[in-house]
């Protein structure tokens, strides 16, 4: 498995990371797989994993920012599409 994960700001990509396995970790913390350095992000803000079928999904990290997909704060999501 290969997946890219593209960063966006304004709609602009300002960076790619490449994974070659789950789970991923993502936050503003240095423990994570990818740091995002932004305040709008928890310092564990969330987790891509796969599910009991193999599909992957992103889990909230429980931090005080929340996870979005679109205008709607998830506790997890399918991966397809944007999430903040």
């Amino acid at each position: 498995m290969i997946l890219a994960i593209r960063v966006l700001r304004d709609g602009v990509a300002i960076r790619e990371q490449i994974f070659t396995a789950t789970p991923i970790r993502i936050g503003r913390a240095p423990h994570n797989d990818l740091v995002l350095v932004d305040p709008t992000v928890s310092r564990d803000h969330a987790r891509i994993e796969r599910d009991q079928a193999g599909s992957l999904v992103i889990v909230d990290g429980a931090g005080p920012n929340g996870l979005y997909a679109g205008p709607k704060r998830v506790e997890a999501e399918p991966v397809s599409g944007r999430f903040r």
